[in-house]
């Protein structure tokens, strides 16, 4: 059984769907599981289907009207007055994420979610979200959930970051991105199954090695101490490094235990903040990510 596996990332997800269409398309991988977390959490059951041409036309034009009927943040990072208006009032986000779902509807509708369910030629999808109200992770099998508005709101609920948009409230649970608990799953989805090779994309650089400066792995030009929405993700940004690598560790340990053959792709730090949707920068992760995964793989 093969896994195909993305950590979170964000706009990052440009550099994460191209690497896993390098694996598939050009090196015929032909995963039977696809895992991930907020950003990976939402390309794949797209990616599932086949669908890279609504993929690349949505990362081709990704803004961030794309993620928010109502920003947090504007163009030049800067918080919105909508945004510090929330703030006062004691609304429980900055922002309002109703496109996103827009979005996951317009390239997944009904019908073809349920073809997605019913046919065994595409991969089985597992992504993660977690219950603010029991602090849970809640594990989903998207072939098995039992509605087209559980996939929306369960997919939808794995890329809300806490703060930046509200949690979704689904099913007596108020949920938010997998990310608050683990940046991939792919650790989980091999000890859990019966994974023989794995494939795993992080959006990240590689784990510093042994003298190397931990602070190499952060962006450099992406923060302003000025800034609370900058501080801020900076904050997630150093915690989200943490996560990540101790997923790595567990995933390399699990794949060693269980012999499976584990290849995985790192990113290259390209984009300067969370909702980085800079033409140039996002052409340029693109470009890296595809040249990355083609070293890895070939």
């Amino acid at each position: 059984m093969k896994l195909l596996d993305g950590s979170g990332g964000s706009t990052k997800g440009v550099g994460i769907y191209n690497a896993w269409k390098v694996a598939v398309v050009e090196n015929g991988y032909k995963p039977d599981v696809i895992s991930g977390v907020s950003v990976s959490a939402l390309i794949s059951v797209p990616f599932s289907l086949g669908k890279y041409q609504e993929l690349e036309r949505l990362f081709d034009k990704f803004t961030l009207d794309s993620i928010f009927t109502d920003s947090p943040i504007n163009k030049k990072g800067k918080i919105t007055r909508k945004a510090a208006f929330r703030a006062l009032l004691g609304y429980p986000s900055l922002g309002v994420m109703g496109s996103l779902e827009k979005m996951l509807r317009g390239i997944v509708n009904e019908s073809e979610f349920y073809i997605y369910q019913q046919d065994p030629k595409y991969p089985v999808c597992y992504i993660l979200a977690i219950d603010f109200k029991t602090t849970k992770r809640v594990l989903i099998n998207l072939k098995e959930v039992e509605t087209y508005e559980d996939f929306i709101k369960y997919t939808v609920a794995s890329a809300t970051i806490p703060v930046y948009a509200e949690g979704v409230r689904w099913r007596d649970q108020i949920l938010y991105d997998g990310g608050v608990r683990d940046h991939s799953i792919g650790y989980l989805l091999c000890e859990k199954l019966p994974i023989t090779e794995c494939i795993s994309v992080w959006s990240r650089p590689k784990k510093p090695k042994q003298g190397e400066q931990r602070e190499e792995l952060l962006s450099e030009a992406c923060w302003d101490d000025k800034n609370v929405i900058s501080v801020g993700e900076r904050a997630l940004e150093i915690l989200q490094l943490d996560n990540s690598e101790q997923d790595e560790d567990k995933l390399e340990d699990v794949c060693f235990h269980n012999r499976v053959k584990l290849k995985s792709i790192h990113l290259p730090i390209v984009l300067t903040s969370l909702y980085d949707t800079d033409r140039g920068r996002l052409n340029k992760l693109k470009q890296l990510a595809i040249e990355e995964a083609r070293k890895v793989l070939k």
